[in-house]
C-alpha cells in the first residue's frame, strides 16, 4: 500500500525507513499504552521520519532514539502547514504499521537459523 501525504502543495510518498533499529525505536513506543499527546506525536515523528530528507521536514537524530521528542518538532511543522491532526493520526498509523511489519517476528527468526545450516537436526 503506497502512503503518501500532501505537505506545501506537494505530494509526498512516506516509506518505513531502511534502518530496523529506528523502526524499533519508533515501534517500541507505539506498543505502549500511551496518552493522546504522545500518540498525535508518534504519529507526526512516523510521518517526518517516514518521508526521507530533503523535504522541508525535520531530520530524526538516531543518538537522541526519542521518537516523542522528535515528534514534537515534526507536529510543529506539519501543523504549521496545514496538516489537520486526522491526517496526522491516520498517515502517522499507516506508517507504523508498515514499520512494525519490518521488524523480525520469532517465527522467521527460527526458520532463518534453520536456513543458515542448523544442521543438527537432520
Amino acid at each position: 500500500m503506497k502512503i503518501t501525504i500532501t505537505f506545501k502543495g506537494k505530494d509526498i510518498t512516506l516509506s518505513p525507513p531502511s534502518s530496523l533499529a529506528t523502526c524499533m525505536d519508533f515501534v517500541a513506543c507505539w506498543g505502549a499504552e500511551q496518552s493522546r499527546t504522545k500518540l498525535s506525536r508518534l504519529s507526526a515523528a512516523a510521518i517526518c521520519v517516514a518521508a526521507g530528507g530533503g523535504k522541508g521536514l525535520p531530520s530524526y537524530d538516531i543518538t537522541q532514539a526519542d521518537p516523542y521528542s522528535y515528534g514534537h518538532g515534526c507536529l510543529d511543522v506539519l501543523l504549521g502547514a496545514g496538516v489537520t491532526p486526522m491526517v496526522i493520526y491516520e498517515k502517522g498509523t499507516q506508517v507504523l504499521a508498515a514499520m512494525a511489519s519490518r521488524i523480525p517476528t520469532g517465527g522467521e527468526v527460527d526458520n532463518a537459523v534453520n536456513f543458515t545450516g542448523d544442521e543438527e537436526n537432520d
